[in-house]
């Protein structure tokens, strides 16, 4: 994986040394291809994973999971599960796996409902359409007709 450091080399080289990209490649023992990538974005890509990775021992409790973290939803503010709750809740129920993992998949829940409620008809970015408006500025009265406000 390459890093920040990396690009600023390459970055460094092709733009205040002038040398070419093939000079580069052979100099810094990297492909010519990561070389038009770096001097195309200034930073190297976040790792991304291809699939999630196995669970074997959280997989039987994510139904268990996603059921408490609903009800958690419909619950008030300070009475809300977390993630501490629900591990200990699911350590009655038999869990040997670790606090850590239990965290990382109700947070990683959790980004996925929140942003599929920016994505709900109350966050979107809808306009009400006006014929005409009338008001006064400087004394003056003004108008303004056929526009677009925001619905708030």
């Amino acid at each position: 994986m390459r890093t920040v450091d990396d690009y600023e080399a390459i970055r460094g080289a092709y733009f205040l040394d002038g040398l070419s990209i093939r000079e580069i490649a052979r100099n810094l023992h990297h492909s010519r291809r990561l070389i038009r990538k770096a001097l195309a974005q200034a930073e190297p890509d976040q790792y991304k994973l291809t699939r999630p990775r196995p669970a074997p021992v959280l997989a039987p409790y994510k139904p268990k999971i996603e059921e408490l973290l609903e009800e958690s939803d419909r619950l008030p503010r300070k009475q809300r599960y977390t993630g501490h709750k629900i591990y200990l809740l699911l350590k009655q129920a038999g869990y040997s796996g670790s606090e850590g993992s239990v965290h990382n998949y109700c947070q990683a829940r959790n980004k996925k409902s929140e942003k599929s409620r920016r994505e709900s008809p109350l966050f979107r970015d809808e306009n009400v359409h006006c014929n005409s408006l009338t008001f006064v500025q400087n004394h003056r009265t003004l108008t303004n007709s056929s526009f677009l406000l925001p619905a708030w």
